[in-house]
Parts: structure tokens; sequence; C-alpha cells
């Protein structure tokens, strides 16, 4: 089976880069027939990115370039399947999606409750592009051949709203390399004195910051909290008042690393909510257990239910200190190598392509 797994970046976002190399780095540990590329303006010495030489903002121009490059893929090298990370509000996708389901099959890639995150946001643009999406959502993913999501909820609702609650789908979490992960971790954790880390590049409204601020403020337990990215000015003050907050705004990898060595916790997001989603699969929560380091949040990961070193509770800080003080025996090698099964891309990755061949098969003999 010969797969291809394609996506469109206006431009470059850090965590999706990382997630497109080390799928690609684990089909070529796997020895798997499955190519991953990249199409947009993102300026990188890799196989897998192709530099776009149309600008974004002729947005029709660029997505009828994008999908002309995809369906060129597809007629050079005779894929039996083509996986596509839908974009929202996409009113080219239902007309190239015809023409490359000649060649192959199509399976929409989807990260998240579509309708949900775009009026999650403000503004007459993002007013527009959620009647966009809903309109053109409808048919986009009622024609795709199947749906592969991060989590069961996203996969179940979004075929919901597009009427075809029978289509086949399949769940693929999101991943992290172990390839450069090493086991020799710096463990510089205080013995009394619990620390938090919460990262974010830029913190959202489903990240919650703005509860954990109350949360800190209707508790006077001592711990320190490593914040570290871009904070809304209207929560920045709130932290900087508080003595228990170290504030850092964006550092380089190497500086988190040392905060990952002190931490006792990492904190993911309070509020996906707001995102109208009960289930989550971050990349954060995967590169902190990979680092060695426990998480907290209020959403429903894919790990199994006998999985210590993942807790969704409430947005409460004693809870949370509480669990840190559980958290505090085990070590990073320990919660690494336990987190491994559920967030190694090698090993999810192959789970993936077994399901598609499965999948491949059923559809042949209908």
């Amino acid at each position: 089976m010969k797969v291809l797994h394609v996506t469109q970046m206006t431009y470059p976002v850090l965590g999706i880069v990382h997630q497109i190399e080390d799928e690609s780095k684990a089909a070529d540990i796997l020895g798997l027939d499955w190519d991953v590329k990249s199409y947009g303006k993102v300026e990188l010495d890799s196989k897998i990115f192709t530099l776009s030489n149309c600008e974004p903002s002729k947005r029709f121009k660029f997505k009828k370039k994008y999908y002309e490059w995809v369906y060129g893929l597809i007629n050079k090298n005779n894929y039996d399947v083509v996986l596509i990370r839908y974009q929202p509000c996409d009113y080219l996708f239902y007309f190239f999606l015809k023409k490359f389901q000649k060649k192959a099959k199509v399976y929409l890639v989807l990260h998240s409750l579509l309708l949900s995150e775009l009026s999650s946001y403000s503004g007459i643009s993002f007013r527009y592009k959620s009647f966009v999406e809903y309109i053109f959502g409808f048919f986009n993913i009622r024609k795709s051949d199947g749906i592969i999501a991060v989590t069961q909820e996203v996969a179940l609702k979004e075929m919901a709203r597009s009427k075809c609650s029978g289509k086949k789908y399949i769940v693929y979490p999101n991943g992290i390399s172990y390839d450069n992960i090493s086991t020799a971790f710096n463990d510089e954790r205080n013995e009394n004195l619990p620390e938090l880390l919460f990262v974010a590049s830029e913190f959202a409204s489903w990240h919650g910051l703005d509860l954990f601020c109350d949360a800190l403020l209707n508790s006077k337990i001592k711990c320190i909290v490593h914040i570290v990215g871009k904070i809304p000015k209207s929560i920045e003050l709130r932290l900087i008042l508080d003595s228990r907050c170290k504030v850092y705004g964006l550092l380089p990898r190497e500086k988190i690393s040392e905060l990952v060595n002190r931490a006792w916790l990492g904190l993911s997001s309070f509020a996906h909510f707001r995102l109208g989603m009960a289930q989550a699969s971050t990349l954060k929560v995967r590169e902190y257990l990979s680092l060695g380091l426990p998480v907290y949040a209020t959403y429903k990961e894919s790990f199994p239910s006998n999985f210590h070193f993942y807790r969704n509770g409430p947005c409460d800080l004693k809870e949370i200190i509480q669990y840190s003080y559980e958290m505090r025996k085990y070590s990073r090698t320990e919660v690494s190598m336990s987190a491994k099964p559920f967030i190694d891309k090698v090993i999810l990755l192959e789970d993936l392509y077994k399901k598609l061949e499965i999948a491949l098969k059923l559809m042949s003999n209908c």
C-alpha cells in the first residue's frame, strides 16, 4: 500500500512542522511506502517541504496551486491512499476531491472541531469563515472516503454535523519522535517545594490561563509556577503580582529544558470546553511526558485509565499540588518510558498503517 500525507501551511507553524518531520522519520524507520509532503511558505532544506511561488494573500490562486500540486503528486506516484490535513472554510477542496478520488482513496485528517474552533474567535472575518465552513465542510466531509482524527470525539462530532455518522474513521493521536530523547535526564527537583511548568507559544483562550489565575487567587498553597509564552495583557499583571509566578515570555528550547529539570509537573489546557471539546490530543502533553514530566489538565486524553502520569481533574490548585506530590516519587525515566507506547510516533504510525490496510481491503471487496 502506497500512502501520501499532505499538509498545506500558509506560513510555518512550529508544532505542525515537528509533527510532519516526525511522521516522515517514523515512516523511514518502519520502512513504509509512506510519503509526507507539505506545501506553502516554509523555507526548509528538506524533501518534505515545497515552497509555493504564490503569495498566500492571493487566497484562491494559492489554494488552486496547492491542489494542482497534490494532483500532480498523485498522478506521478500512483498512491493507493491520500491523507489530506483538512483546512477549515475550504471552498475549493470539494471540486478537487472528486478528481483525487479517481486516482486514490482520500481520507481527511482532522485535528479539532472546526466550527467550534472558528467560533472561539471574535470578529466579522471569523463569522464569515464559520459560515463558509458550515456550508462547504458539510460536503467535504461527506464526500471523503474516510476520516482520520486525533480523538474519537472529533471524528464522531464532525461526521454527525455532516450527517454521515456511518462513515469509516480511524483515531490517530498526535505523537512525538523518541529518536532524540535521552533517558539520562537531569532531575533537579526541589525536595519540598513543588514547581509547575506551563508552556505555550501564545496563550489562547482554550489554554485557560485566566482560569488558572483564578485558581491561584483562591489558594495560598506554596509553590512556584513557571509560565513560558506570550501572555495576554489582561492576565499578565495578575501573574506578575503573585510572587509564586515566574513569567518568562518566549524562551529558546534549551532554557525551557532547564525549567523542565526543576518542574514536578507540566500543565496543559484548562479550557478546551471553549472549543466544545471534552477530549484532545495535544503535542505539548506529549513533549512533557517524553521529557519525564507528568501532566495535569482538565480534558480527557487518549491514554488508558490505568496510565498514572496524566491526570484529568478540575482547575483547582489544591488538586494540582496534591497530584504533584503523588508524582514526586517517580523518576523522569519511568515517566518517559511508561508514556512511550502511547505517544511514540513510530508505534502510532505503524498502527495507523495497519488500520488503513484493513480499510482499503474492505473497500476493495465492496
